[in-house]
């Protein structure tokens, strides 16, 4: 969380610059990712250990702060929320997968190696974004010309407009996705940390690979 939150700003400005490039981004994001992943199979302690984890936060930012703009910019207009719906769809799904390989493959060959796996599987999907990286202009609704923006273009005048605007009742529909977002993640995050202990000690659930094994 610490490595997503100090990195999603930073995403989000360099997008914003004049020659932004959402897919290349994307994968300088995805590429540090892989290496902090590859760097938790590697690990050495609780510190290192640690460190990695933040790092793959960083990876994380580029798609929590690029992915549904570029989706917003290039899905056809009809599809657009079909578009997005599959993509945070794969919030939760990718968490019950999660469960089922973190601990399949930690049994079957140890912790370490399901660090170093998931790193790799991650070499096509860098491939891909660099490969199909973008350099056209956003949508209309986004190419806004420095000059215009009401208190200067610099992230620190925007956060001040967008903090007033707030606090003078505008920007509700905003503020109701994100209270909705917050609830639906602190949902999610309780499960992910809870519900495995509530299987096992509940229903006796146990791993796959264990009963392979």
């Amino acid at each position: 969380m610490i490595g997503l939150l100090v990195s999603s700003p930073i995403f989000a400005s360099l997008a914003s610059s004049p020659n932004r490039n959402e897919m290349r981004l994307i994968g300088y994001g995805l590429v540090c990712w892989a290496i902090a992943v590859l760097g938790c199979a590697l690990s050495l302690g609780f510190w290192s250990l640690l460190l990695c984890r933040m790092a793959v936060g960083v990876g994380e930012a580029s798609f929590v702060s690029l992915a549904s703009p570029f989706i917003d910019d290039v899905a056809p207009p009809d599809r657009k929320t079909l578009w997005l719906a599959v993509f945070y769809a794969c919030i939760p799904v990718g968490y019950a997968f999660g469960f089922f390989y973190g601990g399949t493959v930690a049994v079957a060959v140890g912790w370490r190696a399901a660090f170093a796996i998931e790193g790799v599987m991650m070499l096509p999907f860098i491939a891909y974004a660099f490969l199909s990286a973008r350099g056209e202009p956003r949508g209309e609704l986004r190419d806004i010309n420095p000059n215009e923006a009401p208190g200067g273009d610099d992230p620190w005048s925007l956060s001040l407009v967008f903090l007033k605007d707030t606090l003078r009742g505008r920007h509700r529909t905003y503020l109701l996705v994100t209270l909705a977002l917050t609830c639906y993640t602190g949902v999610i995050g309780s499960y992910a940390y809870f519900g495995p202990q509530a299987a096992k000690s509940m229903f006796g659930v146990v791993c796959i690979a264990s009963l392979l094994g």
